[in-house]
């Protein structure tokens, strides 16, 4: 059996070589053991065990150093910070361009018809507007309306050339900047009828109507992102063509949407967000002070 001691001698120490790079307080004495007689079965596994721990050895020290291992994929976020855009996005004719202050982000524009000069709206914000911080955490009403432009906006009138008026849209809080929608994923209706998702597109916010119930499509409505979901607060503003300039038709109004005949009908129902007392709130056009005005209100208790 010397000649067994040896072969175990041998498989003992390259078992030993094999893992003294990763125990390397590990003696020869401790694996060495060449006096012990064992049965032949004994060997075959020892040499099995020392193939097996050889292969495994050679086969860690293939992988690329310095890259840690990682046992599930990991995901790639995109920056939460998207950038707002820099440039003029809609091309201006030099009579309108020429008009505006420098370094301004010109968000819409739109003409006015059935007048008889070229007649403008030009909505636009001062440099130093952002975009929501984190697109992966919108609020409620950007949800449905679209990610926002944060900053000043401004609304002026243009016509033949000539700047109208100018008014400075305010904030529909007591403090902040205004936001209102800035782009959009749609929803579209393929030819078999099924929903299907457009790619981002540019939110149209000067969307001339009648509002005041005059018959004339000289108004548009701003719907601001910020507030509660389901509390959408919206502000109306038009041609007025008697002055020939633009005016604000309402202040910030919650829930806010007139029809063409220039009435507004406000509901906060019972349950609604936890409401305990019913509210219902009617507005009209009124021609003499071109302002939306509440013409009827009550309130009812909630039964419990």
């Amino acid at each position: 059996m010397r000649g067994f001691d040896s072969l175990s001698g041998l498989i003992d120490l390259g078992v030993y070589i094999t893992y003294n790079e990763f125990v390397p307080d590990l003696q020869p004495q401790q694996i060495l053991q060449s006096n012990t007689h064992h049965p032949l079965h004994y060997w075959l596994v020892c040499l099995i065990i020392g193939l097996i721990t050889f292969t495994l050895g050679y086969l860690f020290h293939q992988l690329p150093q310095n890259v840690p291992l990682q046992t599930t994929p990991q995901l790639i976020t995109p920056s939460p910070k998207p950038v707002p855009p820099k440039a003029i996005s809609i091309t201006l004719i030099p009579d309108i361009a020429n008009l505006l202050p420098p370094g301004i982000f010109v968000r819409d524009i739109e003409m006015i018809e059935g007048l008889f000069k070229a007649t403008y709206i030009v909505l636009y914000l001062d440099p130093g507007y952002t975009m929501d911080p984190d697109p992966y955490a919108l609020s409620c009403p950007s949800e449905i309306l679209g990610e926002p432009l944060i900053g000043n906006y401004h609304i002026a009138l243009i016509q033949s050339g000539q700047l109208i008026n100018t008014l400075n849209i305010p904030t529909a809080y007591s403090s902040g900047l205004l936001s209102l929608a800035y782009r959009n994923l749609p929803i579209l209706s393929d030819a078999t009828g099924t929903d299907v998702e457009d790619r981002l597109q540019v939110v149209k916010l000067i969307a001339l109507k009648d509002y005041t119930g005059d018959g004339k499509p000289y108004e548009f409505l701003f719907t601001t992102t910020g507030g509660g979901c389901g509390f959408y607060d919206s502000i109306l503003i038009g041609y007025h063509q008697l002055s020939n300039t633009l005016k604000f038709y309402s202040t910030w109004l919650p829930r806010f949407n007139p029809d063409n005949s220039g009435k507004s009908h406000f509901l906060f129902e019972c349950g609604d967000h936890g409401n305990d007392t019913r509210v219902e709130k009617t507005y009209q056009f009124n021609p003499k002070t071109s302002q939306f005005v509440i013409t009827q209100e009550k309130l009812t208790p909630c039964s419990p």
